[in-house]
């Protein structure tokens, strides 16, 4: 939409619909108004004139009881005519109500006593005055016997056994009426109790007594209401708005009506100057909105032509404003600011791509920059044909560098580590490894991730080469610790893959090169592996989704390792052991994917599930076997998440378990990796009851002073240290001073790794109180391990139980 057409949409929506929406509202305000005014004048009328027929009635009233008590004690009444006269009564009499005969009458001039008596004792008016009271009551309209063109009314009422009566000319009901008009067809029309009409100004329905007791508003009146309405009038064809009243006594009707089409026109008519008044005032801003469209829309044209053309041409290319037309300051001002921003985008055009494509941290290519460079070389021919690796780099442990000591120093290690593998593509650095002089030339080396690093290395295929080239590289990275002088080793997990072998796109050699390193990482870390098809089709983020769906599905297994006793040369208890049955890759030990899932909220629905599944086994046991102890592992995210006291507690409840008879073995890193928090943790979970047991004792880096003030029932001695110390007089020292540790804490020592007769006599004389390892079995399913059980162990088992009685004898 151009500029233009958005100034007549404001000039639209500024002058022509304002003007149109207030006139319509002063329009629809004057209408209500007007209505308002005529229901309420129509009314007052309507009142006033009901009024005066009320006083009218009042004084017919007073004239019949005059009149008729002087005639019923003298039989006459001189000088009455002109009372007569002004009431428009033609007779008034009284009659006999016994004999129904006229006993006395007075007339006014010209009007026939004989006539008079002979219509009033008809049958159809006489009839009309049955059962008169003492109160006043009229008939309805009657055409007059006297004259055609006339009509009259008569008044009744009981006087002793006589009927007083008057027969009253409706002349005075037709000049009150002919009193109000205004407008063109405003009128008052007056009513009977009938509904007939008494005065109007069509005079054809006055004469001929129309009946309009189907108009609303008369029926209305006729139920002695009073009010305004609108309704059709059959008479003009249209609608009228009427004020309405009835005459107390009587059941005369008094309206005043007007044709609502008045009222509109009457509005319109008012209005008509603020129409003008309204189109000239739109006219004007018209006028002005044009100057102004001319203003702003021609700068802005030429503002629009020059960037088109910038984006037509690709180049951006100054705004030039006429200098001879009348230009606004401030159009002038952005054209000035706009040129320069064209200057300062242009020059800085080389700096922004740098940003897109470049690491901040350490200045290296970004992931999208790489991936490029790779598939450059992939899409070449003549270099696609001389193959490559490529290289995916993963720091171990980074996340433990930001924890301990901040984002400061580990964006330091980030820079000393590119740095160092920047140098180890350089030519002269690689000049030693023989097949990657001429090829690290155009070698790239990336920042991908947080702690994830990319190499490319076109040209280099050879796996000795290749393996040369990561040994040094691991080496190097690796040396970077006596420059950090930290507390965590910095080293480094890298996997390689080749091209065209491993995979002839990007996404393919990334994913092979992740594989790699994952199992570099699951092997130890601070280490390589050149990818294979031995080391299966999963990525880290794969084995990741695929255990998720094992929990849900019921993939996993636990078995158990039996712990023996030293002093009663039996089964103690278990260890229960993770195991996965993969849907395609079959059986998986904790090693292959343990790794994957530790820091990743995997870990604590496997914790969840692990501590669901033993203490179901175990109330199994209880069932069978008394007295058995059941331990498991519990992993390091597991004691950074405090639900796990209250999903113990719920389990023993759920289960019956004794707490005592339950176990949690928590390697040594893990225990001092949140030394304050897992202290607290720990404390909870052994009130409790629950035993807490240090796994894989002498691997890690303890805190002796720490353990001293730790909840510890159990040290599991590694099974590297259990086995050296029968051959290494220094191992066997250490294993000695571990054991006379643990007593001295008032730990029990648990031997791991026991494999021979000749380690359990040894770990048993050392004074290891429970043994565990291969020697007496491999870990087993819940109901093979209670059925081994019952088979009083193994033949091991036995030989180490008569050993031990020979030792003692």
């Amino acid at each position: 939409m151009g500029i233009r057409n958005v100034f007549v949409i404001i000039l639209l929506f500024s002058t022509i619909v304002p003007s149109a929406l207030f006139g319509a509202w002063a329009y629809r305000d004057g209408v209500s108004s007007e209505f308002e005014e005529v229901s309420d004048r129509h009314l007052l009328i309507a009142k006033n004139l009901g009024s005066a027929l009320n006083r009218y009635s009042r004084d017919i009233e007073a004239l019949m009881d005059s009149v008729g008590t002087a005639l019923s004690k003298w039989g006459s009444y001189p000088r009455v005519n002109n009372a007569l006269s002004a009431l428009n009564v033609d007779i008034v009499g009284i009659i006999d109500l016994d004999t129904r005969a006229v006993k006395a009458s007075i007339s006014r001039d010209q009007v026939s006593i004989a006539d008079a008596s002979r219509h009033i004792l008809s049958p159809e008016v006489f009839g009309l005055m049955d059962k008169p009271t003492r109160q006043i009551a009229f008939t309805t309209v009657m055409a007059s016997p006297s004259s055609e063109d006339e009509n009259v009314i008569y008044a009744y009422k009981a006087m002793d056994n006589l009927l007083l009566f008057a027969r009253v000319n409706t002349g005075y009901f037709v000049e009150l009426g002919n009193e109000i008009s205004f407008g063109v067809k405003g009128h008052a029309a007056i009513v009977d109790q009938a509904g007939n009409v008494l005065a109007h100004p069509l005079k054809g329905w006055t004469k001929q007594r129309k009946n309009i007791s189907a108009v609303s508003s008369v029926q209305r009146m006729m139920g002695g209401e009073t009010g305004v309405e609108v309704f059709y009038s059959p008479a003009l064809k249209g609608d009228m708005i009427a004020g309405f009243t009835s005459v107390p006594r009587t059941g005369w009707g008094v309206m005043i009506p007007q044709p609502v089409e008045e009222l509109y026109d009457k509005v319109a008519e008012n209005n008509s100057g603020i129409m003008l008044a309204l189109l000239a005032s739109a006219s004007i801003i018209c006028v002005s909105m044009l100057v102004v469209m001319k203003v702003f829309g021609q700068p802005i044209s030429t503002f629009t032509k020059q960037l088109r053309q910038n984006a037509k041409t690709g180049k951006l290319s100054p705004i030039s404003l006429p200098e001879k037309r009348f230009v606004l300051t401030e159009f002038k001002e952005f054209g000035n600011a706009y040129n320069a921003l064209i200057h300062t985008v242009e020059s800085a055009h080389t700096e922004i791509h740098e940003l897109a494509f470049t690491d901040s941290v350490t200045k290296l290519p970004n992931r999208a920059q790489f991936q490029k460079k790779v598939e450059e070389v992939l899409n070449s021919p003549a270099e696609c044909s001389k193959g490559g690796s490529l290289l995916f780099v993963d720091i171990d442990d980074f996340k433990m560098v930001n924890d301990l000591f901040g984002h400061e120093l580990g964006d330091h290690v980030l820079k000393l580590i590119s740095q160092k593998l920047v140098s180890s593509v350089d030519p002269a650095q690689s000049a030693g490894i023989a097949g990657l002089d001429a090829n690290t030339r155009n070698a790239c080396v990336s920042r991908i991730g947080g702690d994830e690093f990319a190499i490319f290395l076109p040209g280099v295929v050879d796996e000795r080469d290749l393996s040369d080239f990561l040994g040094k590289l691991v080496d190097d990275i690796f040396q970077l610790n006596n420059e950090l002088m930290i507390e965590v080793n910095c080293s480094a997990s890298i996997g390689a893959a080749r091209f065209p072998m491993d995979g002839t796109d990007v996404t393919s050699l990334m994913r092979s090169a992740d594989i790699a390193m994952y199992r570099a990482k699951s092997s130890g870390k601070n280490q390589s592996v050149i990818f294979s098809s031995k080391l299966g089709t999963m990525t880290e983020n794969e084995i990741c989704a695929d255990f998720s769906n094992a929990i849900r599905e019921g993939q996993l297994v636990l078995e158990y390792q039996p712990k023996v006793c030293t002093r009663r040369q039996a089964v103690a208890g278990a260890e229960a052991l993770v195991r996965w049955n993969h849907p395609k890759l079959g059986r998986l030990s904790p090693g292959v994917w343990m790794s994957a899932i530790a820091s990743k909220q995997q870990a604590i629905d496997l914790g969840e599930w692990v501590i669901e599944q033993a203490m179901r086994d175990l109330s199994i046991w209880n069932k069978r076997k008394s007295g058995l102890k059941m331990a498991i592992n519990v992993s390091p995210i597991q004691l950074r998440n405090s639900d796990i006291v209250e999903h113990l507690k719920e389990a023993l409840d759920r289960y019956g378990i004794d707490p005592e008879m339950f176990e949690l073995e928590i390697t040594e890193d893990a225990l001092f990796e949140h030394s304050d928090s897992a202290q607290s943790l720990l404390n909870e979970i052994s009130q409790l009851g629950i035993k807490i047991s240090i796994d894989d004792f002498g691997t890690g880096y303890s805190n002796l002073s720490r353990l001293t003030g730790l909840p510890i029932d159990f040290i599991k001695i590694d099974q590297s240290l259990t086995r050296k110390a029968l051959v290494d007089k220094k191992v066997e020292s250490v294993m000695e001073a571990t054991i006379t540790l643990a007593k001295n804490l008032d730990c029990f020592v648990v031997a791991e790794g026991v494999e021979t007769l000749e380690i359990a006599e040894f770990a048993t004389a050392k004074g290891a109180n429970l043994l565990q390892g291969f020697l007496f079995s491999k870990a087993l399913p819940s109901e093979d391990f209670l059925n081994w059980i019952d088979e009083a162990g193994c033949d091991q088992l036995v030989r180490y139980s008569r050993r031990m009685d020979r030792d003692a004898a």
